[in-house]
C-alpha cells in the first residue's frame, strides 16, 4: 500500500521554500528533546518530593519512638519509686501497728485492775463497822462506768492495730499454692453466718465452684468478708437473697458475690475500696478495712475486684483469680 501511494500519490508534492523548511525541522527537533526533557524532570520532581517526605516520615519515627523509650524509661522509674515507697509504707505501718499494741494491753490491763480494785473495795467497806461514805455509790458507778468506756475503746484500737498488722502482712507474706475447694469454702462460710441468715430469712444459692490453686487462708477471708457485707447490709425489708457463683468468660475464673441488698451509690462505688472509708453509715458494725483487705489479697493473686450497683437494688461484687488455676486446666496440663 505504501508503494502504490509512493508510485500514485494522492496529491502533488509541494516543495518547501528553503527557510520555512528549516525552521520546521528545527521545531520538530525542539519538541522532540522537550517532551522528554518535561517528563523527565517532571519524574525527577516527583521522586525528590517523594525522597523528602519520606525522610521526614523517618524523622517523625525516630523522634516518636524516642520519645516512647524516654516515657517508658519514666514509667519503669516511676514504678520503681512506687513499689519503694509502697515497701516502706507497709514497713512503716507494721511498725506502728506493733509498736501501738504493747501500750494497749497495758492499758486494758491496768483499767481491769483498776476494775476488781473498786470491786475490792466496796467490799472492804461492806466488812468496815463504820458506815460507808454517802457519796460511795454514785462515785463507783462513775468510776465503773469510766473504766469500762476505757477497756471498751481500748478494745477497739487493739482491733483495728491488728487490723492494720494483717494488713501490712498481705504484701510481706507470699501467696501459698495449694488446692483450695471453693464451693466447700463457700458452704463453710454460710454455715457460720447461719444464725444471721435465718434470722433475715435470706435465701442463699450457690452455684457449682471450681477447685483453685491458691492460697486459702486468703482465699477465704475474700469469700468470708464479701458474704459477710452481703448479710449486714441486707435491706431490712422485702426480698432477700444472697447468689454466689463464677464465670469463666475469657476461660479465667471470674467469681461473683449478687445480693439484693440497700446497693452502693455510683459516687461511692470507688470509695468502698479505701482503707477506713464506710459508705453504709456507722449503724452496721465494721472496721473500714474488709474490703481494702479484700482488694490487697486479689492485687497480691494478680487480680482485680469491681462492684455494680445501684441504692435499693442490691449489689454485685466482680473478682478475677488469674493467678490461680482450675482443677480442669490442671488435668489437661
Amino acid at each position: 500500500m505504501g508503494s502504490l501511494l509512493h508510485t500514485f500519490p494522492a496529491t502533488t508534492p509541494v516543495e518547501l521554500p528553503a527557510a520555512l523548511a528549516t525552521a520546521s525541522l528545527f521545531c520538530a527537533a525542539t519538541l522532540g528533546l522537550a517532551v522528554p526533557m518535561a517528563l523527565f524532570w517532571l519524574y525527577n520532581s516527583n521522586l525528590t518530593a517523594s525522597r523528602e517526605e519520606a525522610w521526614a516520615l523517618a524523622r517523625k519515627a525516630a523522634d516518636a519512638n524516642h520519645l516512647a523509650t524516654e516515657r517508658a524509661c519514666q514509667l519503669e522509674e516511676r514504678t520503681a519509686q512506687l513499689q519503694a515507697k509502697n515497701a516502706e509504707l507497709n514497713d512503716f505501718l507494721y511498725v506502728v501497728s506493733h509498736d501501738l499494741r504493747a501500750p494497749l494491753i497495758n492499758l486494758e490491763g491496768f483499767s481491769r485492775a483498776l476494775q476488781d480494785s473498786v470491786g475490792a473495795l466496796d467490799g472492804a467497806l461492806e466488812t468496815e463497822a463504820t458506815a460507808r461514805p454517802a457519796r460511795w455509790p454514785a462515785l463507783r458507778g462513775e468510776i465503773e462506768e469510766s473504766l469500762d468506756f476505757i477497756v471498751r475503746g481500748v478494745g477497739k484500737m487493739d482491733f483495728l492495730v491488728q487490723g492494720l498488722l494483717e494488713l501490712s502482712r498481705i504484701d510481706s507474706r507470699p501467696n501459698l499454692a495449694e488446692p483450695v475447694d471453693i464451693a466447700r469454702l463457700v458452704d463453710e462460710i454460710v454455715d457460720s453466718l447461719r444464725y444471721k441468715i435465718d434470722e433475715r430469712g435470706i435465701a442463699v444459692h450457690v452455684d457449682p465452684l471450681p477447685v483453685v490453686t491458691g492460697d486459702a487462708v486468703r482465699i477465704n477471708r475474700v469469700f468470708g468478708n464479701l458474704i459477710d457485707n452481703a448479710v449486714k447490709y441486707m435491706a431490712p425489708s422485702g426480698e432477700a437473697s444472697i447468689h454466689v457463683g463464677c464465670d469463666t468468660p475469657n476461660g479465667a475464673p471470674q467469681f461473683f458475690v449478687r445480693d439484693t441488698g440497700i446497693g452502693i451509690r455510683p459516687e461511692d462505688q470507688a470509695k468502698i475500696f479505701r482503707l477506713f472509708s464506710r459508705v453504709g453509715g456507722h449503724s452496721v458494725p465494721g472496721d473500714g478495712m474488709g474490703l481494702t483487705a479484700v482488694k490487697k489479697i486479689l492485687e497480691k493473686h494478680g487480680g482485680r475486684i469491681w462492684v455494680d450497683s445501684a441504692p435499693g437494688k442490691g449489689s454485685t461484687f466482680w473478682f478475677t483469680l488469674p493467678g490461680c488455676d482450675t482443677d480442669e486446666e490442671r488435668e489437661e496440663a
